[in-house]
């Protein structure tokens, strides 16, 4: 994954006409909190909070002139490891955001003595956004280790089925329902022995009750998922512009 890096001497790690994110020996996640929203010039911090986090590196406008954008940890050695994962997963979630916008790349630059650490984090989640669902790639994975399949666009319940059991029996007369399809959704990644990729588009043509039913499979996979921490993983992609109609139905993408 060459947006994070590891090197010996992180403080050392240079990219010309760049802007320097330096983040400092923080020991805990207050420290840490206020340690990027001032090395990302954000002229306000709101303390001890994720999502804040989270957004000094999703919006960087206003405050980082530099197209590029090079983030580097001193010692995340005494970070708790709790908030050592959560902290990762922002930063992995980062890196998967900005590879479909042009106005900004990031490069998140770590000591190679915590590799070892931060490496096994590394690996896809369930549910991410892309802001360009068309072009959505998945880094650090060979094409042949990923099936990517597109969920229907479709009102028609009857239709949606057929669609969904080609996509994933290859046999559009396989008779499925939300139950069987549910069982679909937890099993087929370990059974095809592949990371799955659904790229999500027009949500809002489904009908409220199949929308309200598919978006509850999806959470109860994410439970699971992060439950079990199977080997593959079923990834939902969705469109920046679905967010609201998906957090309509108590559904958190992060």
């Amino acid at each position: 994954m060459r947006d994070i890096i590891f090197v010996p001497n992180s403080a050392d790690y240079k990219i010309e006409n760049s802007h320097i994110a330096y983040i400092p020996k923080v020991c805990n996640k207050f420290e840490l909190c206020i340690a990027v929203a001032k090395a990302m010039n954000y002229p306000y911090v709101v303390n001890e909070n994720w999502d804040a986090l989270l957004d000094y590196y999703r919006f960087p406008e206003g405050c980082v002139e530099e197209e590029e954008i090079v983030v580097i940890h001193e010692d995340l050695s005494d970070l708790p490891q709790a908030e050592f994962e959560i902290y990762i997963k922002i930063v992995q979630t980062t890196v998967n955001e900005w590879v479909d916008c042009p106005d900004h790349h990031y490069t998140f630059v770590f000591k190679t003595c915590e590799q070892d650490r931060i490496e096994p984090l590394l690996r896809l989640s369930p549910s991410t956004e892309s802001w360009d669902i068309e072009n959505y790639q998945i880094k650090n994975y060979q094409l042949e280790d990923v099936r990517l399949i597109d969920f229907p666009v479709t009102s028609d319940r009857k239709v949606l089925f057929r669609e969904l059991a080609k996509a994933f029996l290859g046999n559009a007369n396989k008779e499925i329902d939300w139950d069987i399809f549910k069982t679909l959704y937890f099993r087929m990644a370990e059974i095809i022995g592949k990371n799955i990729v659904i790229r999500n588009k027009n949500l809002d043509c489904l009908a409220e009750e199949d929308l309200r039913q598919y978006l509850n499979i999806v959470q109860d996979y994410i439970y699971f998922w992060e439950k079990n921490k199977p080997e593959f993983v079923t990834q939902f992609v969705y469109r920046n512009q679905d967010k609201f109609l998906i957090t309509k139905y108590c559904f958190h993408l992060y």
